[in-house]
């Protein structure tokens, strides 16, 4: 089987990237190619300058790149849209991207909900999904809330994950507590300030530090007592091999993740931590559609960090449900459904 991963331009790109290279990891026997098709209509940026680090480039702002694009794609056996149109910004409200898809064998294409605020940057993605007729692909967690928002023609699946050690080897453990996340978590990065940090040996930070909202974290954070703060160690960025020589030894993990309009998460970061026999500590339930026993954060505080082999051994087990090789089983079951006709975004 054949695959094409296409992107176009976002702000910010997180699970995304880690979705595609999971995936991509996890199934070598099948042939995977990844695309970023470029808004520009004068000329398209040279490979890997783009966001996704993506190497092939397509365009649609001319005729001769729409014919190379629908040439390109319908070549291929699925289609599988990651960022399905680019976001609709007061610099951007060109409508000419939608011609992608009068070009494309719909019946091979695939188009993914990633993001939760879908109506406030994606608004003018509903016109092309109800009169194409679009299949839509829905991550577990984010399922339940689209569904209060939109109906079209769903398809759910876990987010594809390569597990990095085999064993958990509980004698390496140490009463740490870790933040990995970097995306959406960092304007709550601050709630460790309410935290019982009495029986933690040291609170490390990993992120942007030049994001504002985690320069409002070291500035929150100078106001602890100086036992906690002398604790924390801001990492800013690291080699994902640092990351999990910490996480090996880390027993606690944070989330802070948090939407207004999205009450369940499951992003790379807890799947690390359950990976690596870390409990997760995070704001959002996952309860439903992820079989994973986590700590939920009561109104921001945390009285107590308890660490349960019993529960990270279960989590572990359970880590089999994100196996690439079961959601490219998804994927194919998906591929080959037929569009319904006559279903309406909202």
């Amino acid at each position: 089987m054949k695959i094409a991963f296409i992107c176009f331009p976002m702000e910010k790109v997180g699970g995304i990237r880690t979705w595609m290279t999971e995936f991509e990891i996890g199934n070598p026997d099948i042939q995977v190619d990844e695309f970023f098709i470029t808004t520009n209509n004068t000329r398209k940026p040279e490979p890997y300058k783009n966001e996704f680090n993506i190497k092939n480039i397509l365009g649609f702002e001319k005729e001769e790149w729409l014919e190379e694009l629908k040439t390109t794609l319908n070549n291929y056996d699925g289609i599988l849209f990651h960022v399905m149109c680019p976001h609709k910004l007061k610099n951007y409200t060109k409508t000419t991207w939608k011609k992608v898809y009068d070009v494309l064998d719909l019946d091979k294409v695939i188009v993914r909900l990633t993001d939760p605020y879908m109506i406030k940057y994606y608004p003018w993605m509903s016109e092309v999904i109800s009169k194409k007729n679009l299949k839509v692909l829905v991550c577990q967690e984010k399922f339940e809330s689209s569904t209060n928002y939109f109906n079209y023609q769903k398809f759910i699946t876990h987010n594809p994950y390569n597990q990095k050690i085999k064993d958990i080897d509980f004698s390496k453990k140490e009463e740490n507590l870790i933040d990995i996340n970097n995306f959406k978590g960092c304007k709550h990065k601050e709630g460790i300030i309410n935290f019982n940090l009495s029986n933690i040996k040291r609170i490390i930070e990993y992120g942007d530090n030049t994001n504002l909202d985690f320069k409002l974290f070291e500035e929150k954070t100078r106001n602890m007592n100086e036992i906690n703060k002398n604790k924390i160690e801001l990492k800013g960025w690291c080699l994902r091999e640092d990351i999990f020589k910490e996480l090996e030894k880390a027993k606690y993990g944070l989330d802070c993740s948090s939407f207004s309009n999205v009450d369940m998460n499951m992003d790379f970061s807890l799947l690390e931590y359950i990976d690596f026999g870390v409990i997760p500590y995070t704001y959002l339930r996952m309860d439903k559609y992820y079989p994973f026993e986590v700590k939920i954060i009561n109104k921001s505080r945390i009285n107590d960090f308890e660490y349960n082999i019993d529960i990270i051994k279960e989590n572990k087990k359970k880590l089999d449900i994100c196996n690439p090789k079961k959601v490219l089983e998804d994927l194919e079951i998906i591929f080959k459904e037929k569009r319904k006709e006559n279903v309406r975004w909202w």
